[in-house]
């Protein structure tokens, strides 16, 4: 039995540091709270990759403890293990899972997302040039290279509404309220 409990050890630690060092390649969020978890996002949280290696992990370094230095019958050094593996994988969950899925927040978003919000012109625009546009997006503001739309000059300062997107280029039209 100390083998397996040293093999969910060396294991679970493999995967964490591997987690760790390859996340993003291994396929981003399966393990970052909060984000799709492959499609373990249908109210069984519980299950996702962080909970269940820590489960196994602890169950591990446990039952090696327990099973040299405990002098308990092999079985219940067992159901021990599993037992502080299960209250340690409950303890992630509730303390770090679950309050970091509702915290999370993304800056992420496409030139697309940017047409129709309203900004302020930063560095002057030309007519037949570019300049800079500051928006806000969330809960930032970012910067872009814009263009005007009807091809007039707009100076710094003035509040400006994005009409189209282009990959690296939006194009803007001064905001005229009524």
């Amino acid at each position: 039995m100390l083998a397996v409990y040293w093999a969910c050890l060396i294991g679970g630690i493999l995967f964490s540091v591997l987690t760790v060092l390859f996340g993003d390649v291994l396929g981003g969020d399966h393990d970052i709270p909060g984000g799709d978890g492959g499609h373990f996002d249908h109210g069984l949280d519980i299950l996702k990759p962080a909970v269940i290696v820590s489960a196994i992990t602890v169950f591990g370094g446990a039952g090696i403890l327990l099973a040299s230095y405990s002098g308990l019958p092999s079985g219940m050094a067992a159901g021990v293990a599993v037992s502080l593996g299960v209250v340690v994988a409950t303890g992630i969950y509730f303390l770090y899972i679950r309050p970091m899925r509702n915290s999370e927040t993304s800056m992420g978003y496409s030139m697309n997302d940017l047409v129709g919000l309203v900004g302020e012109v930063l560095t002057s625009i030309p007519a037949a040039g570019y300049g800079e546009v500051m928006l806000k997006v969330g809960a930032a503001n970012i910067c872009q290279i814009a263009a005007s739309s009807d091809n007039v000059a707009i100076a710094s300062g003035t509040r400006i509404v994005v009409v189209h997107a282009d990959r690296d280029t939006l194009y803007v039209t001064p905001l005229e309220l009524t």
